[in-house]
């Protein structure tokens, strides 16, 4: 915080006539003109009261400062606050902007519609709780059922946007960079189309219907039902999340190395991690393939800036999208951001954005 002081125009000696407590006082002479000084927490002293000379309730209390006297309260006894020593004050607080910070939620994935991880609301633990009881596991893939923001059977139209606002379980992204910048050895890896691995419980496929007929005005439509999470439904970031931690759990004692990364080092639909050598990589990447696939999932678009660890990636589950040069590794883009496992760093790069001619914008950027 910080204090502006205006230096008075007007001296304080008259104070000496109307109250005698402070005639032994020596009020600095009026400056003639404006001075302003501003006084703040790194000069903290300067604030400090020496010294006070005070008379009868609601009298002016003269204090002496390193900077001399000053006088607060009224100054006459007819009109007491019509005069004052410090003729206007400004607080304001001064705030250093953290870079770091800025450009960390500049690069921050956007949340999918869901709030907060602590579980407050009413509405969150109730969607927690239907989540969570009605999980199962059929022929190799998880069911869950959806947890409405009201009764199933009032619900009339637009499907996707009645769920309940539901918790967010992913891991914030700078702790995932961190916990991949941690040791020697990185690995990535992309769940396939993850929200489809994930099942509509039976009861509630009905309100997921669609009509087709392929195009052809004259037939009748057919209708269908979606039996997996839909990309855009409210519920389903949080769904595909609390079944990603809930399967991992169940391998926590005889998987725990991918335990560890599935609860701590994944991100929505990327998991990335480090390890300390070579070894424990190729361990790291064998327990995360046995568990992704135990809830019917597949890992893919592997990485790692070891050629050891990679090689035991069969060639097809390999990143990609980039164009190799000949004895080099691949480069990914994950989480808004390019890693480059050969030299082991993170880079971005944009598409013209830095035309001054065009406008700036997070997405034309990432």
């Amino acid at each position: 915080m910080c204090v502006v002081i205006c230096t008075p125009k007007i001296g304080l000696e008259y104070l000496k006539t109307g109250w005698d407590h402070l005639k032994g006082i020596s009020f600095p002479a009026p400056a003639g003109v404006a001075g302003d000084m501003l006084i703040g927490i790194d000069h903290v002293n300067l604030h400090n009261a020496m010294e006070e000379c005070m008379g009868d309730p609601g009298e002016p209390v003269a204090r002496k400062t390193p900077l001399g006297w000053t006088c607060v309260g009224p100054t006459t006894k007819s009109q007491r606050f019509r005069h004052y020593h410090i003729k206007q004050v400004k607080t304001f607080k001064c705030e250093l902007v953290d870079v770091d910070e800025t450009i960390r939620k500049f690069g921050e994935v956007d949340n999918l519609g869901v709030n907060d991880v602590k579980f407050q609301t009413k509405e969150e633990k109730q969607a927690m709780h239907v989540a969570s009881e009605s999980m199962k596991l059929v022929d190799g893939r998880y069911e869950v059922k959806i947890p409405w923001a009201k009764e199933r059977e009032a619900i009339k139209v637009d499907n996707f946007k009645v769920a309940k606002n539901s918790p967010k379980l992913q891991n914030d992204l700078f702790d995932v960079l961190l916990r991949f910048r941690k040791k020697k050895i990185g690995i990535i890896c992309d769940i396939s189309e993850m929200y489809m691995q994930v099942g509509i419980a039976q009861d509630d496929r009905s309100m997921f219907r669609f009509l087709w007929r392929d195009l052809n005005q004259e037939a009748t439509p057919e209708v269908y039902e979606f039996q997996r999470l839909v990309f855009g439904m409210t519920a389903a970031p949080f769904i595909s999340q609390l079944v990603a931690r809930e399967n991992a759990n169940n391998h926590k004692d005889t998987l725990p190395l991918s335990t560890q990364t599935i609860l701590e080092s994944t991100n929505m639909d990327d998991s990335m991690d480090s390890v300390d050598n070579m070894e424990t990589g190729k361990q790291l990447y064998h327990e995360l393939s046995e568990v992704w696939s135990s809830a019917g999932m597949k890992a893919r678009k592997w990485l790692s800036n070891s050629k050891e660890v990679l090689g035991e990636v069969p060639q097809n589950h390999r990143v990609k999208e980039i164009k190799v040069s000949e004895g080099e590794l691949l480069s990914v883009k994950t989480l808004g951001l390019t890693w480059v496992p050969e030299h082991d760093m993170f880079t971005f790069s944009g598409g013209g954005w830095w035309d001054m001619n065009n406008k700036v914008t997070k997405r034309c950027v990432l």
